[in-house]
């Protein structure tokens, strides 16, 4: 018994040894992110005002996932002054208005993409807007 109990202790610890070094590299990257900080840095390298929005996407073969965050602004219904909509545009023309943080633009076409998330409060600007290239494979 005492045999068994060391030959499993053995084989345990060479398998322990043997499965820590050497990992190897993904073959394929399987997805895209990127994020569109709140800070604006000027050419002189001074700190600028922050931006209320802080936009993060994700690619998922063609389909793109985008959450916002945006200081002061809510897009539940009934929220009064502080309701708000973003406003979608992928290469210079709207897509759709958007009544929620997080969305998702799904089968855009193969290649370069430029997109634009722009919040609005009852139909007027807030000067919150941010554009990005994304990359479709």
């Amino acid at each position: 018994m005492k045999k068994v109990i060391a030959l499993f202790i053995g084989i345990g610890a060479v398998l322990a040894a043997g499965c820590g070094k050497d990992l190897p590299e993904p073959e394929a990257k399987l997805f895209e992110t990127g994020d569109i900080g709140a800070k604006n840095i000027s050419a002189a390298g001074l700190e600028e005002k922050e931006s209320p929005l802080f936009v993060k996407y994700t690619i998922h073969g063609s389909d793109l996932y985008i959450d916002c965050i945006v200081t002061g602004v809510s897009f539940r219904e009934g929220a009064g002054e502080q309701q708000g909509k973003i406003l979608l545009y992928a290469d210079g023309k709207k897509v759709r208005e958007v009544h929620a943080a997080s969305f998702s633009v799904k089968g855009l076409a193969s290649g370069l993409h430029n997109i634009k998330v722009k919040v609005v409060s009852k139909g007027s600007p807030l000067g919150a807007e941010k554009e990005f290239t994304v990359k479709i494979p």
